[in-house]
């Protein structure tokens, strides 16, 4: 309980501030929710330093961002090419901690890849969720 004292006032504006947002729609909702996911993401890598692990920060942010832009279908057509991206930069955090030479290497690239998938990629999906109206056209989140 001792963690919720410090989120009591997230918790009372944050609900009815992101169903609002979910109600007026994109790119107003898929911007916040990048926001989340990204300082969600920032919170995973700050618990992560102090069990001794040492993500690479900048590569989760730039994939949150691009992960953020394939579900909101803003470019649909280019799609393909945000997941190229996204498959090319997996092989280039490899490479990256490979040549750091850090200690744990393993351990850094499989909290990044955590946090990757922990946060945005299930945060972003709420960004889909709002999208179906628009693809289906049809009020399926108003209900």
């Amino acid at each position: 309980m001792k963690e919720l004292k410090g989120r009591k006032l997230i918790l009372i504006l944050g609900i009815p501030l992101g169903i609002g947002l979910f109600l007026i729609g994109n790119p107003i909702f898929a911007l916040v929710a990048t926001l989340v996911m990204i300082a969600g993401l920032d919170e995973f890598y700050n618990i992560s330093e102090k069990k001794g692990a040492y993500p690479n920060r900048i590569f989760g942010f730039i994939i949150s961002f691009l992960i953020s832009i394939a579900y909101s279908g803003i470019y649909s057509h280019h799609q393909i090419t945000i997941m190229g991206v996204i498959c090319l930069s997996v092989i280039s955090v490899f490479f990256i901690e490979i040549i750091n030479d850090k200690e744990e290497a393993l351990l850094n690239i499989s909290t990044t890849f955590l946090g990757i998938l922990f946060v945005p990629v299930m945060l972003g999906t709420i960004i889909h969720l709002r999208q179906l109206d628009h693809i289906y056209n049809s009020n399926i989140t108003l209900i």
